[in-house]
């Protein structure tokens, strides 16, 4: 430890004598400091002890030993009375003021078991209510739709772990671990989902809960429909002869659940809840793997796309990029679809700044890169066909994506489907000068056509000044634009934003420029731009 280090160990151990803090030569060490004494409550002083590392890397760890004053199940404690005062992320320790810092953090550790004594903070322990609930077994979730009925249960083995699936579907959940290259076996035990609009918080009365009557009995208290929905589904099992059934609980936040044995050698024909209520019960928790949880999860109040048909065009460096984060906004989920279209393979040329890497080489883009998102999300609706745009009918697509960036393709779609269905232009400008993307609506606004137009008269120019030498190449290689994948990203980011905006229903910039290279100014800020009376396209 450096000569500061330990003045800041010594400053330290003063300020908490102050306090009424002693040393515990015990339990320190030379990693960790150990003072014993009491955190100051309006309910009176507090016994706990304090772990201090010495090299400040780490926030002080306070656990209270005298837990009579606590309710019997609280939040924000460890079941050995370890105080959770600060999450991580919710603080910015200052290494320059590790003593200061350090008795500030001890402050927060005193507000916090203050709240926690005058049962201020008891709606937390919906949020942390598998800390107390535990969990025994695990399960992963593939269900669409969390409602009251029966599920199947299947394992798969890897090695010495297994790992449960519980599932309304055991096609769709095979997709998703064949993934993995393991296979799942069907087990045959009754499983049961049940849903409440209730959250679950501990039964302060008589936590943890053991046996299945002490479980119907809390139900209670949160729901009183609960108990006569879960004895139903028991019944149910206990006369299947069966050893037992799995019961999950399905709540809007959180989807929890209890496994319960039956003994075996009992004439099951005889059922009453002097058998049953005594049963020992396990507790379970779900680990959601479902397409709507992993879509919504990073976004959980923005608009996704799922349930939406999608067609791309052009899966070059921007496409390519754009057909995943489209996917992972929801595209081609939930009864979606998400078609992608090119008639280009994957040469060696492009592998600097695609989305597609060498194990591709020579296949066509569009088919390798549906191969590539069924990797991703194996239960996507997505469809790759290596064929030219122009010979398909795309009427039956909630949106058109042009991510070619070839202009002549651009005025063709402008003039096919201006008036029938909405197309976002996505395109890159300038050597990664620039990144762009117009949307046109049905018979609003300007089509890409009516863009080139106005940029031919200086108008709705992306930067003030002019791009300079734009191809390169030579010889056999043929000509192309440099740029680098970062760019193609940020492009397809920007297009992203674009069209989840539109489904949202935002009112938003058709067009939308973003200036990447600090070499450029911005010539036009985002804007609505109209259609010109003049463009072939929209008069067609």
């Amino acid at each position: 430890m450096s000569i500061d280090g330990i003045v800041a160990i010594q400053n330290l151990l003063v300020e908490l004598q102050h306090r009424g803090f002693k040393r515990s030569s015990v339990q320190s060490s030379a990693k960790a400091l150990f003072m014993l004494g009491a955190l100051k409550t309006s309910k009176g002083d507090v016994s706990c002890s304090i772990e201090i590392d010495r090299s400040f890397r780490t926030p002080p760890r306070v656990k209270v030993t005298d837990l009579s004053k606590l309710p019997t199940c609280a939040p924000h404690m460890g079941p050995q009375g370890e105080l959770c005062y600060a999450n991580k992320g919710s603080y910015v320790f200052d290494i320059h003021y590790p003593v200061q810092q350090t008795i500030s953090l001890i402050n927060r550790a005193e507000q916090v078991l203050d709240k926690l004594l005058c049962e201020e903070m008891q709606e937390d322990l919906t949020d942390e209510f598998f800390a107390y609930w535990g969990m025994d077994t695990i399960f992963f979730t593939d269900i669409e739709k969390y409602q009251t009925g029966s599920l199947k249960a299947c394992i798969n083995k890897r090695g010495n772990k297994s790992h449960f699936f519980l599932t309304d579907s055991i096609e769709r959940t095979t997709k998703k671990i064949k993934i993995l290259r393991q296979d799942i076996i069907e087990i045959n035990v009754p499983v049961f989902l049940i849903s409440t609009r209730k959250e679950p918080h501990p039964y302060l009365e008589n936590w943890p809960i053991k046996t299945l009557g002490e479980l119907i009995n809390w139900q209670r208290t949160l729901d009183k429909n609960m108990p006569k929905k879960i004895l139903r589904k028991i019944k149910k099992a206990y006369k299947s002869n069966k050893n037992g059934c799995l019961t999950l609980i399905s709540s809007p936040k959180i989807t929890y659940g209890f496994i319960v044995f039956f003994k075996e050698g009992e004439y099951r024909e005889i059922y009453s809840e002097k058998l049953i209520f005594p049963l020992e019960i396990l507790n379970a928790a779900a680990s959601r793997l479902d397409d709507k949880y992993i879509i919504k999860r990073n976004t959980p109040n923005t608009q996704t796309l799922e349930g939406l048909k999608l067609v791309v065009i052009g899966c070059g460096t921007i496409g390519s990029f754009l057909s995943e984060l489209l996917l992972k906004a929801g595209a081609g989920l939930v009864n979606g679809k998400l078609t992608l279209f090119d008639t280009d393979t994957l040469g060696t040329n492009n592998l600097g700044r695609h989305r597609l890497g060498l194990s591709y080489l020579g296949q066509p883009k569009a088919t390798a890169l549906e191969k590539e998102l069924k990797l991703i999300m194996p239960t996507c609706n997505v469809s790759g066909i290596n064929n030219d745009i122009r010979d398909y009918n795309l009427s039956e697509f909630d949106i058109i994506i042009d991510a070619t960036g070839d202009e002549s393709l651009g005025y063709w779609i402008a003039e096919k489907y201006h008036s029938r269905l909405p197309i976002l232009s996505i395109w890159i400008e300038g050597q990664g000068a620039a990144i762009r993307s117009l949307l046109k609506t049905p018979n609003n606004g300007a089509c890409y056509r009516c863009l080139c137009d106005y940029n031919k008269k200086l108008f709705f120019k992306s930067v003030q000044e002019e791009f300079g030498q734009v191809m390169t190449g030579h010889g056999c290689e043929g000509l192309y634009v440099p740029f680098p994948a970062t760019t193609s990203v940020q492009a397809a980011c920007l297009a992203v934003e674009s069209i989840i905006d539109f489904f949202g229903n935002k009112k938003l910039p058709l067009i939308r420029t973003r200036v990447i290279d600090s070499n450029f100014t911005l010539g036009s800020h985002d804007c609505c731009p109209l259609q010109l009376e003049s463009c072939p396209a929209c008069n067609s």
